[in-house]
């Protein structure tokens, strides 16, 4: 199963070359890490810091493509990965694919990366943040907080507060 999706055929990454952009800035090359498709949360990520300049590496997100197509295979997905023995397993991919890259930090915006292996992200590359884009409703399990993540980014500020002030998360 791959874990490196190709660049968006809308985002144009030609300006770059050795780790230099034509401008003469440096690039940075981040790994996002996320479900990839047209329009979805991670390739706008993805095609962002294209855009600023820098290159993107999309790797695919906590869970595999295979529990996604149906009602009863999300569930039984979502059983799976409540095992951290499976989850490690289901994960390995994403780590293997993110270490043959040479990335200079992460931005994960899937809930379902097991906390384990977020911190396995970290360890091949720092910063590691984590970016929910989502109502606090659709949270589920949460596991994702116990991670050490450098930066927790999220739009709802009932989430933010209580992160940042009782949790002590570096929440923004």
């Amino acid at each position: 199963m791959a874990s490196i999706v190709a660049p968006a055929p809308w985002c144009d990454s030609s300006e770059l070359q050795n780790g230099v952009s034509s401008g003469g800035t440096e690039v940075l090359t981040i790994g996002v890490v996320g479900p990839h498709y047209p329009d979805s949360f991670a390739d706008n990520i993805a095609c962002g810091f294209e855009d600023l300049g820098h290159r993107a590496v999309r790797l695919n997100g906590g869970r595999p493509h295979l529990f996604s197509w149906s009602k009863a295979s999300r569930l039984a997905g979502e059983m799976l990965m409540r095992s951290e023995r499976a989850a490690a397993v289901l994960q390995r991919p994403l780590l293997e694919a993110a270490r043959r890259q040479r990335v200079d930090g992460f931005v994960v915006v899937d809930t379902n990366v097991a906390p384990e292996t977020a911190d396995a992200l970290g360890e091949i590359a720092r910063p590691l943040c984590f970016w929910y884009p989502d109502a606090v409703s659709n949270l589920g399990r949460q596991s994702m907080f116990q991670a050490t993540y450098d930066a927790v980014f999220s739009k709802e500020p009932r989430l933010v507060g209580p992160s940042r002030d009782i949790a002590g998360l570096p929440a923004h």
